[in-house]
């Protein structure tokens, strides 16, 4: 029994592990996209600016 319930907690731990793997994956691309748009504001700004 004791067994059982080891291997169901290792099996939520693994799972875990790996959805943490995946959200991290997930945050990072979401920031290298954020600072790509930042970049692209700036720029847009800065061409905004010379025009006027």
């Amino acid at each position: 029994m004791i067994n059982i319930l080891l291997a169901f907690l290792m099996n939520n731990w693994n799972e875990d592990k790996e959805q943490k793997a995946i959200e991290h994956q997930a945050l990072l691309a979401i920031m290298s996209n954020l600072e790509e748009d930042a970049e692209n504001v700036l720029f847009a700004k800065e061409r905004y600016q010379v025009t006027m």
